[in-house]
């Protein structure tokens, strides 16, 4: 028996039916020419450059190498991470902070949101040191760090070095080592040595009392969403002070 066959019209799939253009953007001396799909997707910033009226008589931007998008303040190393995370997010993530902090950084400038937010991910699982979070969370606006980063401070034993302090800016360097002056008064964080050689030191920490301390010189903190702890350490793995690691006691 003959089977009949219903012919119609094709229909165009709602989601994986793409009408792209290819757009020539220039990062400091060099052209990418690159799909308009994953920037105006996932990007207020670029959805709204795109639906700019070109003006009449006038080349449209970004369709000859002689007439570029020329995007002022980023690095090639930023747009090749921002670029490789959506061509080849699946076959060759990014592997290293520096790329994913330059991730980061793009993704918050031009408002790429799930890009920001794996980023974060992926740095707040890697990033063991307080400093570069503290700088990263201020330069990029993710609050959710600071918290935990500014109590790592307060318990370390030793105090910030002159590098560090102005990496950190007057005013939080200043606001650290208030903090780590007030935790010592209360006993948040306390000091025993060895009675014998090589007289040991022996670093204890009320992690309450010190998040009470944070608290109190960063007010600002207890506004912040709670950020988890790193995936492949534990909290207490990481405020712990090795015993002996030191000689000396500062503030």
């Amino acid at each position: 028996m003959a089977s009949s066959s219903i012919s119609r019209e094709p229909v165009r799939d709602e989601e994986y039916y793409f009408e792209d253009d290819l757009t020539i953007f220039m990062v400091e001396d060099t052209l990418f020419k690159v799909h308009r799909h994953f920037l105006t997707r996932d990007s207020e910033f670029f959805r709204g450059l795109f639906e700019c009226p070109v003006p009449p008589n006038e080349e449209e931007e970004g369709q000859s190498d002689a007439n570029p998008i020329v995007l002022h303040g980023v690095t090639l190393h930023e747009f090749r991470c921002l670029l490789r995370f959506y061509y080849h997010g699946m076959y060759a993530p990014l592997d290293t902070l520096a790329d994913w902090t330059a991730l980061l950084a793009i993704a918050t400038r031009f408002v790429f949101d799930r890009a920001r937010t794996r980023a974060i991910a992926e740095l707040g699982a890697r990033l063991a040191d307080p400093l570069e979070q503290v700088r990263l969370a201020h330069a990029h606006d993710v609050p959710a760090w600071l918290p935990l980063a500014y109590a790592a401070l307060v318990r370390r034993a030793e105090p910030l070095c002159d590098a560090e302090a102005a990496a950190l800016g007057l005013r939080t360097a200043v606001r650290v080592a208030r903090a780590r002056e007030l935790a010592r008064e209360r006993r948040a964080v306390s000091v025993s040595q060895a009675p014998y050689y090589p007289f040991e030191r022996t670093y204890a920490c009320d992690d309450k009392a010190v998040a009470a301390v944070v608290g109190d010189v960063w007010p600002e903190c207890a506004e912040a969403p709670p950020s988890p702890p790193p995936s492949h350490m534990s909290l207490a793995a990481r405020v712990r002070i090795p015993v002996g690691a030191l000689t000396g006691f500062a503030f």
